[in-house]
């Protein structure tokens, strides 16, 4: 290559390369939404919804184990005050109270609006019987040694109101209480509930609130070492699971590295050649992260991990320049010798890859513009940039092993055969063993450890928390409707409860009912001289001084020309942060929640709401993840479907030999198959999502190793078997870490393509060359 033409294509990539970073820098986001991954109907659209910012997971349960049962109460009571503190949470439970200060104060001024028992009937419970048991009821409580209701609460709200609402708040199972504070039916917790304001999915949000909550118990337990803290929930694990993989990514990333490095040196003795092996990599990720977000405006988060794996065939195209130099050879007489068959297999994987732009998933379409743009990033910085970056007359220094291979596995007849008889008794064993072919269950793929797992089952059984997991969602026009018809539900919910089907619900009408209910308990509240009358006769014979309850006479007239309680009237306040996670405004609508626990009979259930109005479905989270799994599933195998056909296609018309386009697809089609039967084989439970864009990635090194061997003559031929042994060694190494992962989703990675290299080189190896032998 001539000095100004290598000038120039340093210059010229140099530059490019400096403005990718300076957009990287300024004009890169990156987002960890998974819409990118949802289909653009109204049930997705729900499920997402609730897995960002659904209360189900939003709660985080607590623990405190480890001293005595009145250190574990004063701790239990110091940490949930410190909690509150922090403005972190919509609540913070622990069984001393469900609301804070401000709450109570707006619930008991507004107690006859939102009081359940008002207006049940169309009446009022302030009739003079009704009032006389209430006093005799509130007299009893008095001379009781340990009295429940005070004075000032008793001459206000004889009726005891109040309490009606709150109980008619406090939804589930309650859990045990003891001094003062909720404790596990052993009594060796003490349990506590709080609801993050954070979304669930906002994973970063999450991780300092659980690392808010280990510091505040940290700073309680200063004098108290042997108490211990226990967390759960779905933001706990989200942020375990991030930081597992992230550490496990660090370790194997670090591991693979060093081992990839050391093949190279083994392979070509030069230490040169492991920084301009990285350099067609590197420039590829680069321009595939600006492409992809100049493109969609954004990058996903879920594109980076699944795109930086498709491109790690971009490593093999430096890898095949350096094995098939000669000895003072020109690098352009190397380059014309190897860039035809690299530029037909980059081409092919490619136009595969192209299949995924169609796709109706906006982050499978992503995925494929990152790839694309990628991959021939890679090749073109390969035949333009790095024959310019290498030093004259330079030529590596090969190891002897391509010669050792060539004697060992010389391609004969009876071994093609044999491997292909191999691989269809294989498909047979498979197909009769029928496996379960698909896995959609993500708790199957969590990181989380089996101990973590048994941790949360005690406390939600301890503190009567439902699995996350069942609920009906219910749209409208406005928020007040929204409420209304929460109301309607309510009652319809009630007589399914009745019947054993349901244990309870929660919905925001529990905490604010609608402005037409609360107009009616007002309709309900009887005049003031009425209410006197009652009240005078009610207190006949008993020891109560005349006037002592001027301030109940006031309040229920009051409340008879009160303005109803609204969504405004709360807002800032922790019962409006509980009520805004159940209710809220989604694009033109308005959505409420209303989270089932105790669900008997799913089916049922599902046939239930199916009989109900359309403006309420029932969806269960576990199921619906599921078949959104399965969607994403049958879309890649679609996409990978037709990209197959692009590549046949492709080298149909670049090769112009049928025996060369067979030499080229067979051992791909062969190795894809022999990767799902050992994978079926390995994973009882079935193929995931990670498992289909993986095998993409084994096509595109497979295309590569057959079209090589399919090409190599007898001359060329210890070339081609050291440069794929070296992109063999290197890829099979950092995917076989991988595949040892304890974390499900970089095992099912790494096992793909571990098997699939494996696969493709051996029957690359074996069969190109017996297909593309001359005719005798």
């Amino acid at each position: 290559m001539r000095r100004s033409r290598r000038f120039a294509s340093v210059s010229l990539w140099l530059a490019a390369l400096l403005v990718c970073v300076w957009l990287v820098a300024t004009q890169v986001t990156v987002s960890t939404d998974l819409d990118a991954f949802m289909p653009a109907d109204g049930d997705a659209a729900d499920l997402l919804s609730q897995l960002r910012e659904g209360p189900a997971q939003r709660l985080i349960l607590m623990g405190i184990t480890g001293s005595r049962e009145q250190t574990r109460a004063t701790i239990s009571a110091e940490l949930a005050a410190g909690l509150t503190k922090t403005g972190l949470f919509t609540r913070v439970a622990n069984g001393e109270n469900l609301m804070d200060a401000g709450a109570q104060r707006l619930l008991f001024s507004h107690r006859y609006l939102l009081s359940p028992r008002v207006g049940a009937r169309g009446t009022a419970p302030f009739d003079a019987e009704s009032l006389r048991e209430a006093l005799e009821s509130r007299l009893q409580e008095l001379r009781s040694p340990v009295p429940v209701t005070d004075s000032s609460s008793l001459t206000a709200d004889p009726t005891r109101e109040f309490y009606a609402v709150l109980q008619s708040l406090s939804s589930g199972e309650r859990p045990e209480t003891r001094r003062g504070v909720w404790v596990s039916y052993d009594g060796a917790r003490a349990l506590l509930l709080a609801e993050t304001k954070a979304a669930g999915l906002d994973l970063d949000a999450q991780g300092k609130v659980v690392k808010a909550i280990e510091t505040a118990f940290s700073e309680v337990t200063a004098n108290h070492q042997e108490a211990r803290l226990e967390l759960s929930g779905a933001p706990v694990f989200a942020t375990v699971s991030q930081n597992t993989i992230r550490s496990t990514v660090t370790r194997l990333s670090t591991a693979a590295s060093i081992a990839t490095a050391l093949i190279l040196l083994l392979a070509y003795r030069s230490g040169l050649v492991l920084l301009l092996a990285t350099v067609p990599l590197a420039s590829a990720m680069l321009v595939a992260v600006v492409t992809a977000s100049l493109v969609f405006g954004e990058i996903f988060g879920i594109t980076l991990a699944f795109g930086m794996t498709l491109l790690g065939v971009a490593m093999d195209y430096p890898v095949h320049v350096f094995s098939h130099r000669r000895p003072d050879e020109p690098v352009d007489s190397t380059l014309r010798r190897v860039w035809p068959v690299l530029r037909l297999g980059v081409i092919s994987t490619a136009l595969g890859y192209t299949a995924m732009v169609t796709a109706d998933l906006p982050g499978l379409k992503q995925l494929g513009v990152f790839a694309i743009a990628g991959l021939l990033t890679a090749a073109a910085v390969t035949r333009w940039v790095l024959p310019a970056l290498l030093p004259a007359g330079w030529t590596p220094t090969h190891a002897g092993a391509g010669a050792w291979m060539d004697r060992t596995l010389k391609p004969r007849s009876w071994l093609a055969l044999s491997l292909l008889m191999a691989c269809v008794a294989g498909l047979i064993v498979t197909a009769r063993s029928d496996p379960v072919l698909w896995e959609n269950d993500l708790a199957r793929l969590s990181p989380i450890p089996a101990a973590a797992l048994a941790v949360d089952r005690q406390l939600r059984r301890g503190l009567g928390a439902p699995e996350p997991g069942d609920l009906a969602i219910i749209t409208a026009p406005d928020a007040q409707t929204a409420l209304v018809r929460s109301e309607r539900l309510a009652v319809r919910l009630k007589g399914f409860i009745d019947r054993g089907g349901l244990q309870d619900y929660d919905m925001a009408a529990r905490y604010l009912p609608s402005a037409r209910a609360q107009r009616a308990r007002q309709a309900a509240l009887p005049p003031p001289d009425i209410l006197r009358a009652d009240l005078e006769r009610s207190q006949t014979g008993l020891p109560f001084k005349t006037g002592s309850f001027e301030p109940f006479l006031r309040d229920v007239q009051r409340a008879r020309t009160a303005a109803p309680l609204e969504l405004n009237d709360i807002q800032g306040s922790a019962l409006g942060a509980r009520v805004e996670s159940l209710l809220y405004a989604r694009d033109n609508e308005w959505v409420a929640l209303a989270p089932l626990s105790g669900v008997n009979n799913g089916k049922a259930l599902a046939a239930w709401f199916a009989e109900r109005p359309v403006w309420v479905k029932y969806v269960n989270l576990k199921a619906a993840t599921g078949n959104l799994m399965a969607h994403f599933r049958d879309t890649g195998i679609n996409r990978f479907a037709w990209g197959a056909v692009l590549i046949v296609a492709l080298l149909a018309a670049g090769l112009r030999d049928w025996r060369m386009v067979l030499a080229a697809v067979a051992p791909v089609a062969l190795a894809v198959m022999v990767t799902v039967c050992a994978l079926l084989a390995l994973e009882p439970g079935g193929l995931t999502l990670f498992h289909i864009v993986s095998l993409l990635l084994g096509v595109g090194i497979c295309i590569d190793y057959s079209l090589f061997f399919s090409h190599a003559g007898i001359e060329a031929r210890r070339h081609t078997l050291h440069a794929v042994l070296v992109c063999g060694a290197s890829t099979l190494v950092v995917f076989a870490m991988l595949a040892m992962s304890s974390i499900p989703v970089l095992r099912a990675i790494g096992q793909t393509v571990a098997i699939g290299v494996s696969a493709s080189f051996l029957l690359a190896l074996v069969l190109a060359p017996q297909l593309t032998r001359p005719r005798p």
